[in-house]
């Protein structure tokens, strides 16, 4: 299937349905513990479930509120990640950094997060039990665990943030996948900011 078979009729890709403010919410308001500091880490900071997995404890920095990407873990199988881009630096916030020292400190693993057998995730089991599992508690409609990817690259392309920068954060080499994805989501900035311009002109005037 082509990139343009994905998309509907008002240029909305097909894959993408992020999750609202109010939806994300709910999700993290129906986790715990664990779960509830990975999918606080995913929404704010729009990593991959396999670059969560292979996250080390060496890759966090809590003083300067940072983790580091350099590997992903597939099929169980510890790798870099497929292009230098996807190596990054990608800020996160004292509330994260607060709950990722949490897991830190609760077990001896070279690994961010463990299991209850001390070992990494598996990201097929994490989606099919802890994931539907909270995702029907809060009462949200069901989406894949990726779609908290797309719910920060939206969120970001809301708030009017760099195409560039965005594409840095998510480990893209250019802006060109978030047009053939969120391409409707940047038009409709685009239409906002401009109708702003226009209203404040016409004030000025």
């Amino acid at each position: 299937m082509t990139n343009e078979r994905k998309l509907d009729a008002r240029k909305r890709h097909l894959d993408v349905a992020p999750f609202t403010a109010t939806e994300i919410e709910k999700i993290i308001n129906a986790a715990e513990g664990t779960e509830k500091a990975i999918i606080s880490l995913c929404n704010s900071t729009g990593i991959r479930s396999s670059e969560w997995i292979a996250l080390e404890k060496q890759d966090v920095s809590l003083e300067t509120l940072e983790i580091y990407i350099y590997e992903a873990i597939v099929y169980g199988h510890r790798k870099m990640t497929k292009t230098l881009a996807g190596q990054r630096v990608i800020p996160i916030s004292k509330e994260v950094a607060d709950l990722l020292s949490v897991e830190m400190n609760s077990h001896d693993s070279d690994y961010v997060f463990v299991n209850s057998q001390g070992n990494p995730w598996n990201a097929d089991s994490f989606r099919k039990h802890q994931w539907k599992s909270i995702v029907e508690k809060a009462g949200v409609r069901y989406r894949y665990p990726y779609q908290l990817r797309h719910t920060f690259a939206t969120r970001l392309i809301s708030e009017g943030r760099n195409l560039w920068s965005i594409a840095k954060l998510m480990g893209h080499k250019s802006p060109q996948l978030l047009n053939e994805h969120y391409g409707n989501y940047i038009e409709e900035y685009e239409r906002k900011a401009k109708l702003k311009e226009r209203r404040l002109d016409k004030h000025l005037d």
